[in-house]
């Protein structure tokens, strides 16, 4: 069974996640700060690249829920209106024809919003996956550790004309 990122599960991680991205302190600095070992510290770099796509999905998953809740918001206040315009004795024509031009931008809106869903790129989740992006990482360790094999793979995709940004050093 693997064992628990003691980063990960330590109370202060959103903290320590900050001062290894932001601050960049080293990592004796921060292990020391927190109370943890500098080479746990060092094996959780590893995660953060998960952190920040799971972070990204989070937010664009916020984002699309509150843009769906004021819609439907507006919907129902229009539909409000529109009904309260019609009851009673004598019906306000103006108001009912104003809150029926409310609706129709309403639905053109939810129209617009889905088409340009339908037609946004879509971008390989591969590249997001976090098994991906652990793989990545763990091959970035080991050809940091073998330059001489990072040296024939770039050779491989140098050839094949796919070389180009693979690899920068670091």
């Amino acid at each position: 069974m693997a064992r628990v990122c003691t980063v990960c599960a330590h109370p202060d991680a959103v903290a320590m996640n900050e001062e290894i991205v932001l601050t960049r302190r080293g990592n004796r600095s921060i292990a020391k700060r927190y109370g943890v070992d500098d080479s746990a510290v060092q094996r959780h770099k590893d995660h953060i690249p998960q952190l920040l796509v799971k972070a990204r999905d989070d937010f664009e998953a916020f984002e699309a829920e509150a843009i769906l809740q004021s819609i439907e918001d507006l919907q129902r206040e229009t539909l409000t209106v529109l009904e309260e315009a019609k009851d009673g004795d004598k019906p306000d024509h103006k108001t009912i024809l104003a809150a029926i031009r409310e609706q129709r931008g309403n639905l053109e809106l939810v129209a617009k919003i889905k088409q340009l869903i339908d037609k946004a790129p879509t971008i390989n989740n591969l590249i997001y996956d976090s098994a991906f992006i652990s793989v990545q990482s763990d091959l970035l360790t080991a050809f940091k550790r073998h330059p001489e094999a990072l040296a024939d793979v770039l050779e491989i995709l140098d050839a094949e004309g796919d070389a180009e940004g693979v690899y920068d050093g670091g």
